[in-house]
């Protein structure tokens, strides 16, 4: 039924914030990386130097067994972070002479308290010296100093000691995917920590209530089970990315995050936040990503933020209120903006208009009203989607200069008009969904060159007129959907070709016939979605129509009576003529039965009704 199809098509947009995150595809995901950092883990270790690239441009050695310290972080495609590459110091040094006695005695605890016994790989490690006997994953300087701690993908479990900060000069531990469950608290009080990146763990214990980093740039413990509420002061001048995102924290966002001047990155979503959005953020005038969905949150755009002028990357859900006009007037470098699963209200702000550099705009699932604003078709944007929302009015005929256009969702809505023949233009589109609005007239027959296309939904509307016959172009179509509209004539011979469709649904309209020549699309979709009922289809019908299509033919529709009204109305089998599409159809004075469509103005049904 359609009803349910809608849902799964509402879950389309749940996936796209929650896919990935299953602790089972987490954990066989996990298992298979570490096997695979075992196998280069031991080949860094048979190797003299290892290699990493940073920024795509500059090649620096390391020594060897260390691994690579740049990594995607993010369990989805969706949802992943941008790449971090975390920056190496000079490599032109000296080899020390020995590790300092201190660090030594780090290194230890650390190995005892993370179980370096069954780690993947510990090659070297409590055999000779540290920073000498080039023990996997270390980093020292000249001195004997460790600085780095990198061994990600390691099956690390255990505790991170204080004991470990006994490393002076330590400024980065990277232990990203492992099975740690314990971080000492004192490790948020350390001086000379810079990075750390703990994500992907089973990290259970609190975070401190304060936080005292005086060199603390990145701190990443996203992805663990942490519970309790974010700390409420932080003492980390430096701080410039924040990532505590896919954990159980509760409690309001932290305004004091606010005061925090260098904060480029903050992501919070995944989490059971409550409460509203601090007006002090709007203090943070470096603050470039802003990711807050998946919370419990309900607020309104504080005021302050349109201060936000760095900003490039902003998603949230629960938002409430107006969108205000300060993102269109101040946010000039913004690319993303992803404000779904809310109450947002009114129109979409016609200073949006301004957002030159606009990529992504997610809108979908709000009560917006009103119509799309003209100026939509930026030639910056990729992906639109304002589905499940009030808007009113026409597709703008602008769209056509979106050219960069991939994705457009309008879907569910109350739009009406016609299609614009100028959505030919998009060439860059891949999916496509106008359903469930009021949108009438033809489907242009435009979409020749729409090769990327990979989904056409138009089902639910008011479309008339005959299957395009340009859609035989679309040889990537996996989907199409022109249910529960007003088609007419026959599924064109073109669409021969489309041999990667996988759901083909034209079933409640008034099509009729199935032009020869397609026998290969249909005895392709033997095995997948083929939906053909509820429409009047001449008998008999074709054999190359598989019976998983449901396609049935009406009794009245036959060839004596095809386009024949008074032959129609005077057959023994209740059959009346609709002169749209011009259809003999199984019915009554009242008009068609089992599902079919036609105005009573255009139906005509007994003797000397023609």
């Amino acid at each position: 039924p359609r009803s349910n199809r809608s849902i799964y098509k509402f879950t389309d947009h749940e996936a796209v914030y929650t896919s990935g995150f299953a602790s089972s595809s987490v954990t066989m995901v996990t298992v298979a990386m570490s096997a695979l950092f075992a196998l280069i883990g031991t080949f860094l270790v048979l190797s003299s130097v290892a290699s990493i690239q940073l920024d795509g441009k500059e090649t620096l050695s390391l020594p060897k067994g260390m691994p690579p310290i740049s990594q995607q972080q993010g369990d989805s495609d969706r949802v992943r972070k941008p790449s971090k590459t975390y920056p190496v110091p000079e490599m032109n040094y000296k080899k020390p002479v020995r590790t300092n006695p201190e660090d030594l005695a780090a290194l230890k605890a650390f190995f005892i308290s993370t179980n370096g016994v069954y780690w993947l790989n510990n090659s070297n490690w409590m055999k000779g010296d540290p920073c000498t006997g080039d023990w996997l994953g270390l980093y020292c300087d000249e001195d004997g100093y460790v600085l780095f701690i990198v061994l990600p993908y390691n099956n690390l479990t255990g505790e991170i000691p204080k004991d470990v900060l006994m490393a002076k000069r330590l400024e980065r531990l990277t232990l990203y995917d492992n099975g740690i469950t314990m971080i000492a608290p004192e490790v948020f009080q350390s001086s000379s920590l810079q990075y750390i990146s703990v994500s992907h763990n089973r990290v259970t214990s609190l975070l401190p209530s304060t936080v005292s980093m005086a060199s603390i740039q990145e701190l990443d413990v996203s992805s663990n089970l942490i519970a309790g509420s974010i700390p409420t002061t932080w003492n980390t001048p430096e701080l410039n990315s924040l990532d505590l995102s896919s954990n159980s924290f509760k409690g309001t966002p932290p305004a004091a995050l606010g005061t925090l001047k260098h904060l480029q990155s903050i992501y919070l979503s995944f989490n059971s936040l409550s409460g509203t959005l601090p007006d002090s953020w709007g203090s943070l005038r470096f603050l470039k990503t802003l990711w807050i969905f998946n919370n419990n949150i309900r607020s309104v755009f504080p005021s302050s933020w349109g201060d936000l002028e760095a900003m490039t990357d902003f998603e949230a859900d629960g938002m409430i209120g107006g969108l205000p006009d300060y993102i269109g007037k101040y946010w000039s470098n913004v690319s993303t903006i992803k404000v779904v699963r809310g109450e947002l209200t009114g129109s979409i702000p016609l200073s949006f208009c301004n957002l030159k550099k606009l990529q992504v705009l997610w809108l979908f699932q709000n009560n917006l009203t009103g119509s799309i604003p003209y100026c939509i078709g930026q030639a910056s944007l990729v992906e639109l989607e304002l589905s499940l929302n009030s808007l009113t009015g026409s597709i703008p005929s602008s769209i056509e200069y979106a050219t960069q256009l991939k994705i457009l969702f309008l879907d569910r809505n109350y739009l009406s008009g016609e299609i614009p023949r100028s959505i030919g233009n998009l060439q860059s589109l891949t999916n496509l969904r106008l359903s469930t609005n009021n949108i009438s007239g033809s489907i242009p027959d435009v979409f020749q060159n729409m090769v990327n296309l990979t989904e056409i939904d138009l089902g639910n509307n008011e479309l008339t007129g005959s299957i395009p016959r340009s859609f035989g172009y679309l040889t990537l179509l996996e989907t199409m959907d022109l249910a529960q509209n007003r088609l007419i004539a026959c599924v064109p011979n073109t669409m021969d070709r489309l041999l990667e469709l996988a759901a083909f649904e034209i079933q409640f309209n008034m099509l009729s016939c199935v032009e020869s020549g397609l026998s290969n699309l249909f005895d392709h979709l033997k095995n997948y979605g083929c939906y053909m009922y509820g429409n009047p289809w001449n008998c008999p019908l074709g054999t190359t129509i598989p019976k998983a299509c449901e396609a049935t033919c009406s009794i009245c529709n036959n060839a004596n009576t095809k386009g024949n009204c008074q032959a129609c109305v005077t057959a023994d089998q209740r059959c009346g003529y609709c002169d749209v599409g011009m259809n003999c159809i199984l019915g009554n004075a009242s008009g068609p039965i089992q599902g079919y469509y036609c105005q009573s103005g255009n139906w005509f049904y007994g003797k000397g009704s023609c």
